[in-house]
């Protein structure tokens, strides 16, 4: 069966809910993958590690297709304690059979404008692998441009591994102070009613 073109499929932000967990790590079963998504899960993702990844004042999101129950994609906004003006986007992942179909690039857009239009931030940050060019095209298709490299180590396999910052600011006439920790719950709120 073809899977309808982008144009024809109605596409909306969501909070992500606990019920979506274990479908979220089920996308996570190639061993490369889950390195790239989540490097410091030993072992296979479970539902429980998904639950783990948003921050206490973070807002993990999905993106729906019309008439759809389960999500497409998933990712959470976060706040960088080092820069409040500044949020980062983490865990983003797109359901595997859903891939091919612009889903991520549409995904990644919604959560700009999120950050941007809604949160007020300043700017986005993200990290990635810099073998994961899948998910940088689709960042620099957004407008994301590489500030630099950063080195991490990951208890899974003790050493350090150069990945790529990038970073997306936000057009001058719309950078304003980022709203305080608790918007940010009150949006998944606001989310969960439209």
């Amino acid at each position: 069966m073809n899977a309808p073109p982008l144009e024809t499929v109605r596409l909306k932000l969501r909070p992500f809910e606990a019920r979506y967990a274990p479908v979220i790590a089920g996308w996570l079963s190639d061993r490369v993958e889950r390195f790239w998504v989540a490097p410091s899960s030993v072992a296979a993702v479970r539902a429980s590690d998904v639950l783990s990844w948003t921050q206490r004042d973070g807002a993990a999101l999905v993106l729906l297709a019309d008439g759809e129950a389960l999500p497409c994609a998933y990712a959470e906004l976060n706040r960088l304690r080092s820069h409040a003006q500044c949020l980062w986007i983490g865990h983003l992942i797109v359901d595997p059979a859903q891939r091919g179909r612009g889903w991520g690039t549409q995904f990644v857009r919604l959560l700009c404008g999120m950050a941007f239009d809604i949160l007020g931030a300043a700017r986005l940050a993200l990290v990635v692998f810099p073998e994961n060019r899948a998910a940088l095209r689709c960042y620099r298709r957004c407008g994301f441009s590489i500030v630099g490299a950063e080195y991490h180590t990951f208890i899974t396999s003790r050493r350090a591994h150069r990945m790529l910052r990038l970073e997306l600011t936000a057009p001058a006439q719309r950078g304003r102070a980022l709203p305080a920790a608790q918007d940010l719950p009150a949006l998944r709120q606001q989310l969960r009613g439209a």
